[in-house]
């Protein structure tokens, strides 16, 4: 999908909100619209809202328990 004043330009859906952007260097928070949707998407990981699907290798291992083995 293109931009239509600028055909080059590449319009994506934002992560978070799913609001249409131009893919922009000049947009710090890329590839969200904005700081509070990528802030968002950011708690949500920190809360486990979203997860990475599989099997993880180390269930409930520190750092220091590898380090001991």
């Amino acid at each position: 999908m293109t931009d239509q004043n600028n055909p080059a330009a590449r319009v994506y859906a934002c992560p978070g909100c799913k609001t249409s952007i131009v893919w922009d260097s000049a947009n710090p928070a890329k590839p969200f619209c904005s700081e509070k949707c990528k802030n968002q998407d950011f708690i949500a990981w920190a809360n486990e809202d979203h997860a990475i699907p599989g099997s993880p290798v180390y269930e409930d291992i520190l750092s220091s328990d590898l380090e001991n083995h």
